[in-house]
């Protein structure tokens, strides 16, 4: 998992930072990490109240939340295609 965490947040923080100019990218990164945590505590919250133990001691209804996981990777993907990189070239000139 932690592997995949890893190969997962490099992109993704790439991308953000490529998005904003380099003014903005300390305030919307500090946003980002606040997001993400936030949301590690929901997800966490949620999968613990649709998951639970059956009469025999299995754990049901797992598959849910697998199946809400792939929903979420498929629409984090096609919101990661809409974001449109600032070339930084404009942002060099502006300033001079």
């Amino acid at each position: 998992f932690f592997i995949c965490m890893g190969g997962r947040t490099v992109p993704a923080q790439t991308i953000m930072s490529m998005a904003v100019g380099p003014q903005q990218r300390g305030s919307i990164m500090s946003i980002a990490a606040s997001v993400q945590q936030l949301a590690s505590a929901l997800a966490s919250f949620l999968g613990g109240q649709i998951i639970a133990k059956g009469t025999n001691g299995e754990i049901i209804n797992y598959n849910y939340v697998g199946y809400f996981a792939v929903v979420t990777s498929l629409i984090s993907i096609s919101l990661a295609r809409r974001i449109q990189i600032q070339d930084q070239q404009d942002t060099r000139r502006s300033k001079v």
